[in-house]
């Protein structure tokens, strides 16, 4: 990473995001096939779960907690699940 302010390179420590266990991929699509359904049973509006999982919107630690608990998946697992679905960010144009 190149510090603008003085031109100086740091060194920048990223944790990538594991792949979920085929498993858990397995349950958490198992258990998003009825949207809307599951939406309701989680208290979570279905437009905002769309968007979660669209790669949108992330989900408060309440509501992913939630939702992996229901789906029988870890938080990590949901966490990668959703991250790895996320769309790559669009640079910028100077």
């Amino acid at each position: 990473m190149i510090d603008v302010m003085n031109g100086t390179a740091q060194s920048v420590n990223v944790t990538p995001v594991r792949p979920p266990s085929t498993g858990a991929v397995k349950k958490i699509e198992r258990a998003m096939s009825n949207q809307r359904q599951f939406a309701r049973t989680a208290g979570v509006d279905p437009s905002h779960l769309c968007l979660m999982l669209a790669g949108k919107r992330k989900p408060s630690l309440d509501v992913a907690a939630r939702i992996a608990q229901m789906i029988g998946v870890s938080l990590d697992d949901l966490y990668s699940y959703l991250t790895l679905r996320a769309p790559a960010p669009t640079p910028a144009v100077n």
